[in-house]
């Protein structure tokens, strides 16, 4: 698997993660070319939460550290009851 595959299975994850309790009920994925990287946002209107006392888990945690090790970053901004954000980027790699 290449790694446009991988990276595109990592974002696809994070849209996933917005069908798990609390459900959403809408999601939004943008993405764009920025600076040589494929930046990304999804954002849902589910519930949110508290992102000083809740721990990001193996999900979220593992979707940053994944992204770290292609030199990519994610960030995720939620508040309760407003929904959640999540935007980052990996490098674009062109084949040469």
């Amino acid at each position: 698997m290449g790694q446009r595959q991988r990276s595109t299975i990592r974002i696809a994850g994070l849209v996933r993660s917005t069908e798990a309790p609390p459900r959403a009920s809408r999601a939004t994925l943008r993405l764009w070319d920025g600076d040589g990287h494929l930046r990304f946002e999804v954002i849902d209107d589910g519930v949110g939460f508290d992102t000083d006392e809740t721990s990001y888990g193996t999900g979220l945690q593992g979707m940053i550290d994944r992204l770290a090790a292609v030199g990519g970053e994610l960030h995720v901004r939620s508040v309760p009851g407003t929904g959640t954000t999540v935007t980052g980027g990996i490098p674009l790699v062109l084949a040469g």
